[in-house]
């Protein structure tokens, strides 16, 4: 019970620690309809089937691993084949706003630009709808998280003595006979 309340501490500890306000940590808050998604934004030189980093126009620390603009490139290709498996209506949701986008940009036709913003409008308003709603379903679950931290930690406090005795008797070996000895190949005959 002891070790199991010390595992969750140090496991909701690390997920505080990543949840920083400002750490990016998910592509999901990033606005994922962004035109330049296709190309993997400027510098990316992301052309038709090609990885990450390979395409023409790299500049220095451009290539595969680096920088946070591939990060987050990455991150955006991984969330949008969830969404592909999870929700297809969506994702076609998201390739169509993509698709209009991008057509938005290259026309200079007045009267197509505001054809295509018709289109467009209710399109990405049922995403960003969507989005803010995911947010608020990960906010609710880190709140939770935070809540059963804090119970725990108020938990240890109250019973501190009992931590660092079990943590003396960890440390010293002197609670090895609890483990099992790890599992190998059977003997040879």
């Amino acid at each position: 019970m002891k070790i199991k309340i010390w595992a969750g501490v140090l496991g909701t500890a690390f997920l505080l620690a990543v949840c920083v306000p400002g750490y990016a940590q998910s592509n999901e808050d990033d606005l994922i309809l962004e035109p330049e998604l296709e190309v993997f934004g400027p510098g990316m030189g992301m052309g038709p089937g090609m990885g990450p980093g390979m395409g023409k126009g790299m500049g220095p620390g451009q290539g595969m691993g680096y920088g946070m603009q591939n990060q987050r490139g990455m991150a955006r290709e991984m969330y949008l084949e969830r969404i592909k498996k999870e929700d297809p209506k969506r994702y076609e949701r998201i390739q169509k706003i993509k698709e209009l986008a991008q057509a938005y940009r290259s026309t200079e036709d007045a009267g197509k630009k505001a054809q295509i913003e018709k289109e467009l409008r209710p399109l990405l308003d049922a995403e960003l709808k969507q989005q803010q709603a995911d947010a608020k379903k990960r906010v609710a679950d880190i709140e939770k998280r935070l809540a059963r931290a804090k119970q725990i930690l108020k938990q240890r406090d109250e019973h501190w003595n009992e931590v660092v005795e079990h943590n003396l008797k960890k440390i010293t070996g002197q609670l090895d006979y609890l483990d099992f000895p790890p599992v190998g190949p059977p003997p040879k005959k």
